[in-house]
């Protein structure tokens, strides 16, 4: 049995079973970010995963970010995976 997801939403985290559902996206510099977070297996800690979608010679490229981080709390984990979305579009898009 997989772990639930959980989304920060408009009203805090929300239980979510799929990647997509109750998902709640952020757009950043021509770029929609969206981050998932997860109580690891060992219930100590949460980790997170980013999705980007942007627009790339006429289609929609989705890159997923994985951190190989352990947050203590899920606030901490999704300010995170936004600061880390962010820089790596940054680093992306800094020479166009």
């Amino acid at each position: 049995m997989t772990q639930p997801y959980y989304k920060h939403g408009e009203t805090g985290f929300e239980l979510s079973q799929t990647l997509s559902r109750n998902a709640q996206e952020m757009d950043y510099k021509n770029h929609q970010l969206e981050v998932s977070i997860q109580l690891n297996s060992q219930g100590s800690g949460w980790t997170a995963e980013v999705f980007i979608t942007y627009f790339e010679n006429g289609k929609n490229v989705v890159q997923t970010l994985r951190m190989d981080q352990t947050f203590t709390s899920p606030d901490l984990a999704v300010q995170s995976g936004v600061e880390y979305a962010k820089k790596w579009i940054d680093d992306r898009t800094s020479g166009s």
